[in-house]
């Protein structure tokens, strides 16, 4: 009497090929979700990349604006003082002009003065 043994190596062959189509499968999934994750990542770096970009931009912008506006604001100072410095020299020399001129004809007329009384000394 023979008896039937189950066929073993058909169950094993359809487990394994089972298994083999799960992992399949299971490996597809991984690797979309992988290209998915990647996608999204490049997508938010390329983003977060414009946005530092146009914030590098911003912040240079107001920085040149800023250094440009205390030049001018020196340079307006500089004239503002030169031109203060420049009328009072001519106030200081038209003054020293004046003394000098005065202190001279002084001295002629004293001089002048001085030489008619030895004239009439003699």
């Amino acid at each position: 009497m023979a008896v039937a043994l189950p066929d073993f190596s058909q169950n094993f062959s359809q487990s394994v090929q089972k298994t083999k189509e799960v992992w399949t499968e299971q490996v597809g999934k991984a690797v979309n979700s992988v290209s998915e994750a990647t996608a999204e990542a490049k997508y938010s770096l390329s983003e977060t990349a414009s946005q530092a970009k146009e914030a590098l931009t911003q912040t240079t912008n107001s920085a040149v604006n800023t250094v440009n506006q205390a030049t001018n604001n020196a340079l307006g100072t500089v004239a503002e003082k030169t031109e203060k410095a420049r009328i009072s020299i001519s106030e200081v020399t038209n003054q020293a002009v004046s003394r000098v001129s005065e202190s001279t004809n002084k001295a002629v007329d004293a001089v002048s003065h001085s030489a008619a009384t030895e004239e009439r000394n003699y």
